[in-house]
């Protein structure tokens, strides 16, 4: 997710995040509101990484 969001220089979408869950089996979530809520966090976390003073 990081190297996505420097390469196109903005957030991820929350679909595009799930969607790379989903393929990789990221944790067995079965609950689609449970992966919606997991790629909230991975997002802001990609997003306070990118946002730390080199």
């Amino acid at each position: 997710m990081y190297d996505e969001y420097m390469r196109n220089g903005q957030t991820v979408s929350k679909d595009f995040v799930v969607e790379k869950m989903k393929q990789h089996d990221l944790y067995g979530i079965a609950s689609e509101s449970t992966f919606q809520r997991r790629a909230s966090t991975i997002i802001g976390w990609v997003k306070w990484i990118g946002d730390l003073p080199e």
